[in-house]
């Protein structure tokens, strides 16, 4: 019988390390951690109030100049009082909304609807106190020049409201 030759071939089979693996999932782990970072300093970022460049109100009469100081305070220049308290209440729903809505809340007593049932005892106490009542009865004996301050100031709060629901930017607290 004749002797008939086989080739052996013999594969190397790449062998996976328990290092490779770590060091894989290391790296896939800084990976997602970055990415996750950079999105979520995006997401923060995009609420920040607005400190340079303009800002188009159309419900405003005259031009209107902020200055925000080295310590974060606006300071408002305006030619009239229906632009200045207008500024003003943009301004504040810029830098404050979600104080803004936490006090209104809590006078009003509707604070549980947002934080829950640890603030039961303060919404009691303060539909006690009554102070949304009073402010409600109060307004009526208000001036008129006062309701328009008022109203001018509120006018600022909703555009800034306007502005930042039409761009996506409410701050984080909202979402």
């Amino acid at each position: 019988m004749g002797e008939q030759a086989y080739e052996l071939k013999h594969e190397k089979k790449r062998k996976v390390t328990k290092k490779k693996v770590i060091l894989l999932t290391i790296g896939a782990l800084v990976i997602i951690l970055v990415g996750l970072f950079v999105f979520v300093n995006a997401f923060i970022n995009r609420s920040m109030p607005q400190l340079e460049g303009q800002i188009k109100l159309p419900i405003l009469k005259e031009e209107v100049t902020v200055i925000t100081d080295s310590n974060g305070v606006p300071h408002i220049k305006a030619a009239n009082n229906h632009d200045l308290f207008i500024a003003q209440g943009y301004m504040q729903a810029q830098n404050r909304m979600f104080q803004m809505e936490m006090s209104r809340r809590q006078a009003s007593g509707t604070l549980s609807e947002i934080v829950g049932e640890k603030a039961i005892n303060t919404d009691k106490y303060f539909r006690t106190l009554g102070l949304r009542r009073a402010a409600e009865k109060s307004y009526a004996i208000y001036s008129e020049e006062s309701k328009e301050v008022l109203q001018y100031f509120a006018d600022g709060v909703n555009a800034y409201i306007h502005d930042a629901i039409e761009g996506n930017s409410l701050p984080i607290e909202f979402t």
